[in-house]
């Protein structure tokens, strides 16, 4: 995660986090745990540092910090303040996103960024029908294996052809 993170494949990564088992929600977690920090950083505190080794969240106390002629001033395509990691414009990957627990952290991090026209493409993915948790199991696990399988043809489509 933190790897691709440092490649500037931030989405990517949040993408193939839902990979894991449904039992074990534990890498959707430690998404939600970096998109969270990363989201303070819009608020005036700094971006925690993550150790890439053991993916430990370290300096995780706030302290004074003053972001007013710094970069993350500037404000991205989609609007919002850009960061030091690659959140200006995940629009390409919204599709293939279907944990619901994913998609509200993403869109109250946009919300927070005030990336307003983010915030509603994320808004729209969650109320997507196909994502309704009153579906029956088995409608939610094909519609689960057919994003995946999607996305491994999207990630394929990018890098190795």
């Amino acid at each position: 995660m933190c790897c691709l993170q440092y490649l500037g494949l931030f989405y990517e990564s949040v993408v193939l986090s839902q990979f894991g088992p449904s039992s074990d929600e534990s890498l959707v977690d430690n998404v939600i745990q970096i998109i969270n920090s990363l989201g303070e950083n819009s608020n005036g505190w700094p971006i925690t540092q993550i150790d890439t080794f053991s993916t430990a969240v370290i300096n995780q106390q706030p302290c004074s910090f003053d972001n007013s002629t710094s970069a993350d001033c500037l404000r991205g395509s989609c609007g919002g303040s850009l960061l030091h990691t690659t959140l200006d414009c995940p629009d390409s990957l919204i599709p293939y996103l279907w944990n619901i627990r994913l998609l509200s952290a993403l869109e109250r991090s946009a919300s927070n960024r005030g990336a307003l026209l983010q915030s509603t493409k994320f808004k729209a993915r969650i109320n997507n029908p196909e994502l309704n948790a009153n579906n029956p199991d088995e409608i939610l696990l094909e519609n689960r294996c057919a994003l995946n399988l999607e996305y491994l043809r999207y990630l394929s489509n990018v890098y190795l052809i």
